[in-house]
């Protein structure tokens, strides 16, 4: 396999769990603000729980997120 932007997997990985987990915040800070009234509280303790569940699953593969 070879890649063509990132210098390895292990960069490529963080850069998508780095993504991923800045778009859950918008999402959550969204969910505190102006969309508050569209989410339930089950809903945004999800949000919470994806955004510690990822950062969980980076930092066991040794990477900094």
């Amino acid at each position: 396999m070879t890649l063509n932007h990132f210098a390895n997997t292990e960069e490529a990985l963080k850069f998508a769990l780095d993504e991923k987990i800045a778009d859950l915040r918008k999402e959550h800070a969204a969910a505190m603000g102006s969309l508050a009234d569209q989410y339930n509280d089950e809903e945004f303790h999800a949000l919470e729980d994806k955004i510690d569940d990822l950062k969980v699953v980076g930092r066991s593969m040794g990477l900094k997120v």
